[in-house]
């Protein structure tokens, strides 16, 4: 399933970090980037096993990723 439009943009009240949401490139779930933000997006915690994308590459979300990260 392709991201339709373009990413709308969260403010987090009280935390100063921009969120991104987005739509997984692998299964379509919704979920929050913060690649965007001042802190590290939540998939900064997991091994680099393959490169972040980039420009409108588009990510995984967490289920997708934890699943790529132990198959690799």
């Amino acid at each position: 399933m392709e991201p339709t439009g373009e990413p709308s943009r969260l403010e987090e009240k009280g935390t100063g970090s921009n969120l991104t949401n987005s739509r997984c490139v692998r299964c379509g779930a919704a979920f929050e980037c913060g690649a965007n933000g001042p802190a590290p997006c939540w998939c900064a915690a997991y091994p680099r096993v393959m490169p972040v994308p980039q420009g409108n590459a588009g990510c995984y979300c967490p289920s997708c990723l934890a699943e790529l990260t132990a198959q690799r």
